[in-house]
């Protein structure tokens, strides 16, 4: 079997830490890939057998960012989102 927590994953637009994604697997080797949308702005690092860090770059536009990250393991997929907040109106100006 194959889980993830979370399955959501949010950022603010600027200076936010990586965040941990579990992977809970029994029995199967698992594998991860990123969504083409988030390759110019997220970052994954597979820390172990069960865990990777999901990190972001700021956000410079006035639109939300999201990229999903899919897990498969045999006949297992398992997908989580990544959501990036845009940059304020304000700090724009």
């Amino acid at each position: 079997s194959l889980e993830i927590t979370p399955t959501s994953l949010s950022f603010a637009a600027e200076d936010t830490a990586p965040q941990t994604i579990t992977v809970t697997a029994v029995g199967v080797e698992w594998t991860y890939s990123l969504a083409e949308s988030g390759k110019e702005w997220v970052t994954i690092e597979r820390l172990s057998d069960k865990e990777l860090t999901v990190a972001v770059a700021d956000n410079t536009k006035a639109e939300q960012r999201t990229a999903a990250v899919t897990f498969k393991a045999k006949d297992n997929n398992r997908s989580a989102s990544c959501n990036r907040a845009p940059k304020s109106r304000r700090s724009m100006r």
